[in-house]
């Protein structure tokens, strides 16, 4: 019989899925309250209330980084990705295909994202 510290639970996440999670999870955070929330993606331990670990803290900077990167996109390949993690419902371009688009804009996102100094020891 196992013991409830040995039943873990761990989510594999591919580096491109890591990063857009931690962005999305950051895009979607309150705008009212500005307190010290952290986002627990890896950690997994507490409320999200003042467990200020290195996890959370890593997670916040890969979510910059990312959304600075998704920023430098092209406006097309911007909003495929805005799109895809659930940011935005609507596809603003009729004329384009957005799965060509969102294929496009994950290669160039993930172009970006391994020469990022906050992101790319995750694509090793």
């Amino acid at each position: 019989m196992m013991q409830k510290s040995e039943m873990t639970i761990n989510i594999q996440y591919d580096a491109m899925t890591y990063c857009l999670e931690c962005w999305k999870e950051s895009m979607q955070k309150g705008d009212r309250d500005l307190s010290a929330k952290n986002m627990r993606l890896m950690s997994g331990d507490g409320d999200g209330y003042g467990n200020d670990n290195a996890q959370s803290r890593r997670d916040a900077e890969i979510a910059e980084a990312t959304g600075a990167m998704i920023d430098s996109l092209s406006a097309s390949h911007r909003w495929s990705i805005y799109r895809s993690t659930g940011i935005a419902t609507v596809w603003r371009f009729p004329s384009l295909d957005y799965l060509a688009e969102l294929q496009n804009a994950r290669l160039e996102l993930e172009k970006k994202l391994r020469c990022n100094v906050a992101c790319r020891l995750l694509f090793c």
